[in-house]
């Protein structure tokens, strides 16, 4: 009996650790240190260092760097067809880095216009916006330090 007890306990944490919580976590794609990223007219593609064919940005997670208080960085983001129905919403989360540092995210569209979003969470640590998305366009996010040094620890920008 306490064979069947420790095989069972063993096979949850194995589950735990190797199965459940890769299913809820984000895949991280580090920054592209060899793009130009701080410049509007220049942003990086989102999926940039993704497996080759990526083109789904759902379940994907950047994780960047600011050098100093003026860097910003921009991203290209763009959902498939395939990712689209009438309504269809996206969670863009951005984790600010380790020590207190706060940075902020904005979205617009290639042309520089605004995007109706709807801020969820807005703490020093997180923040969370959703909006609705069309297929085949180009937005950008631009992350940017709000406090007045940056940190030396990574960012993470999140699209779910």
């Amino acid at each position: 009996m306490k064979f069947k007890k420790v095989a069972i306990v063993l096979a949850a944490v194995s589950s735990l650790a190797f199965g459940a919580q890769s299913a809820f976590a984000n895949t991280n794609i580090n920054e592209q240190f060899d793009v130009q990223n701080n410049n509007y007219y220049t942003p990086e593609s989102f999926l940039a260092g993704a497996p080759a064919g990526t083109t789904n940005p759902f379940g994907y997670t950047k994780v960047g760097t600011l050098s100093h208080n003026d860097d910003v960085d921009w991203y290209l983001l763009t959902f498939p067809q395939s990712t689209y129905y009438p309504g269809a919403t996206a969670l863009i989360s951005l984790v600010s880095p380790y020590g207190g540092s706060q940075y902020g995210v904005t979205i617009m569209d290639e042309n520089g216009g605004y995007i109706e979003k709807t801020i969820i969470t807005n703490t020093e640590q997180l923040y969370q916006f959703t909006f609705n998305y069309n297929p085949n366009i180009n937005y950008k996010l631009r992350v940017f330090s709000i406090s007045p040094e940056v940190s030396p620890y990574s960012y993470q920008l999140s699209v779910n």
